[in-house]
């Protein structure tokens, strides 16, 4: 376990240009996984084969790679928590556990590049460790299909709208993603005599850091 948590941080901080450049499925596909590490011992090629879920993992992995490395992060801050990463081991190995834990919890690769934007986040120091920790937590509770709920909140600047507003801005009520929202710990009920919902600051920093990158970055051929 300890040589799959330093084969996964070393990759996971200095990818090299292939993953970087290559598409995910193409990647998949390609003899040049049976060269990164960390894939060679989460999966194990063999001759009896490969399970699905041991070989779906290994691309979630690398999904959260791959757009962990995409787009920009200050450069001293990433600087400084690459000191932090390299020289204390159990640092890295909290950081590397978790990511694989939540990881491997995902049921969509969509999911896995929210995370890896939460964890650009969290390195920003826009949010704090145990933001990382819940917001992930939250993330795995939802159902995709409120991450466009949510969208239609921060139109409105996540303020309690009026009918007319509403309309303006094409939202549309959705008591099954407030359920879901509230359940993950996202968004509250106003008040026990109130009919609408309120958009919590979690709910807030999860799709401002989270959401809202993965979809700027994604296209349609890469969606889950």
């Amino acid at each position: 376990m300890s040589k799959l948590i330093d084969e996964f941080g070393k990759q996971l901080i200095d990818p090299g240009s292939t993953l970087i450049e290559m598409g995910i499925d193409s990647f998949i596909d390609n003899e040049i996984i049976k060269e990164i590490p960390f894939v060679n011992i989460l999966v194990g090629f063999s001759k009896a084969g490969i399970s699905i879920r041991d070989w779906y993992n290994a691309k979630k992995l690398l999904v959260f790679i791959k757009e962990f490395n995409s787009g920009e992060i200050d450069d001293k801050k990433l600087e400084k928590f690459k000191e932090k990463f390299e020289s204390n081991t159990s640092f890295r190995t909290k950081v590397v556990e978790q990511v694989m834990i939540f990881n491997d919890r995902f049921i969509t690769e969509e999911k896995s590049r929210i995370s890896a934007n939460l964890f650009k986040a969290y390195i920003e120091e826009s949010i704090s460790w145990e933001d990382f920790i819940n917001l992930n937590v939250s993330l795995d509770a939802l159902h995709p299909g409120s991450f466009n709920y949510l969208h239609q909140w921060s139109k409105i600047d996540f303020e309690i709208p009026k009918s007319d507003l509403k309309s303006s801005v094409g939202f549309n009520d959705d008591p099954q993603s407030e359920a879901v929202l509230i359940s993950a710990g996202l968004a509250s009920v106003g008040s026990p005599f109130a009919q609408f919902v309120r958009i919590l600051d979690s709910g807030k920093q999860l799709f401002e850091y989270g959401i809202k990158p993965s979809r700027v970055t994604d296209t349609p051929a890469s969606k889950s």
